[in-house]
């Protein structure tokens, strides 16, 4: 019976450690060759990961986010069962909503401060490619958000630095801005 009859349920599992934005500077000027601050970036980054982590899992589990990321993908067809019809848009995009959630499971370690994303689907290959539309949407949410609060920032100093007259506040206002700067462009 099992053998005919019972549909086989693949899983793609994928999984992410979120970094405070001194830990990814710190990976990249590892990378280019500067100095690592060690054990002190890791214990003050633990509180941000957990932190980060709730975050990320609250975005990915958020309603706007699934049905936006069903949407951009074109996956309706997908995820809905065959011949099922709804009463309205909304009912449709709820029960989208519910499947999809069905599927994601989002588990956070403390252990090693990461997050564990899995996805479930009958076909192997399509539960591959929407958790990777999943990570992919999230880090490019993420991503924007950076960029766009950065911004902000630089306009905001920029604005304060046209109404200050004092030169040594005007020149650390100057370094918040290329801070800011260079916050956009890791982004």
């Amino acid at each position: 019976f099992s053998k005919y009859q019972l549909i086989r349920w693949y899983q793609a599992i994928a999984i992410i450690k979120p970094m405070t934005p001194q830990q990814t500077a710190g990976r990249l000027q590892g990378l280019l060759g500067g100095a690592n601050l060690g054990m002190l970036s890791d214990f003050v980054g633990s509180q941000y990961n957990s932190d980060a982590a709730q975050e990320y899992i609250t975005i990915l589990t958020s309603f706007s986010f699934v049905t936006a990321l069903v949407e951009r993908h074109h996956l309706e067809a997908e995820v809905l069962p065959p011949g099922k019809s709804y009463p309205g848009l909304d009912a449709r995009q709820w029960a989208i909503y519910r499947i999809m959630l069905g599927r994601l499971r989002c588990d956070y370690s403390v252990k090693n401060s990461s997050i564990t994303l899995s996805f479930q689907d009958p076909s192997r290959d399509r539960a591959r490619r929407i958790l990777g539309y999943e990570i992919d949407d999230l880090r490019e949410k993420l991503r924007s958000r950076e960029v766009r609060n950065a911004a902000d920032a630089v306009a905001s100093l920029n604005q304060q630095v046209k109404k200050i007259s004092d030169i040594l506040l005007v020149r650390e206002i100057y370094e918040l801005i290329a801070t800011q700067i260079q916050r956009q462009q890791l982004a």
